[in-house]
């Protein structure tokens, strides 16, 4: 292959995987962060699984919650299960929601920084590991090819 096609496929896979890979290492670095986060007592007001068809074959579940909270003497709302962004198998979305029915109490996880953002469950990132790795397995083969073909270029 000539240097410019192998720069020119290189280039192109690296304009895709660059943005998404540094999109999802802030993902994961909140997922961590949030092992970090003060823990504090919640009641849960509402949770249900929401269905999202992708294909007539491939549904995604995510789980809805909202929760209330007190910190340092305020009461916040929240709503977020935790920060991944990934979907869940039907099975697993039903067994968490039907652990949180409205009324039950539990603990939540506190970002000090900022009282009012906070997450029934510490980390995530493990449901979108896999496209993370998939997108590094295809950046870093990207960057070597692009020294390679300046490499060519300038030998």
């Amino acid at each position: 292959m000539r240097a410019n096609g192998i720069l020119e496929a290189a280039v192109g896979t690296a304009v895709l995987a660059v943005p998404l890979s540094v999109y999802f290492w802030r993902v994961r670095r909140r997922c961590q962060a949030t092992f970090q986060w003060r823990s504090a007592p919640c009641t849960i007001l509402e949770s249900r699984v929401e269905q999202y068809f992708i294909k007539e074959t491939r549904t995604n579940y995510h789980i809805r919650v909202r929760f209330r909270y007190e910190y340092e003497g305020r009461t916040y709302d929240g709503d977020r299960f935790d920060y991944s962004l990934g979907s869940f198998g039907e099975s697993k979305a039903r067994a968490i929601v039907e652990s949180l029915p409205a009324g039950a109490a539990t603990e939540c996880r506190v970002n000090p920084e900022c009282p009012s953002d906070a997450v029934l469950k510490a980390g995530g990132f493990e449901r979108v590991r896999f496209v993370y790795i998939v997108l590094l397995c295809f950046l870093f083969p990207a960057l070597a090819a692009i020294g390679y073909g300046i490499w060519l270029k300038i030998r």
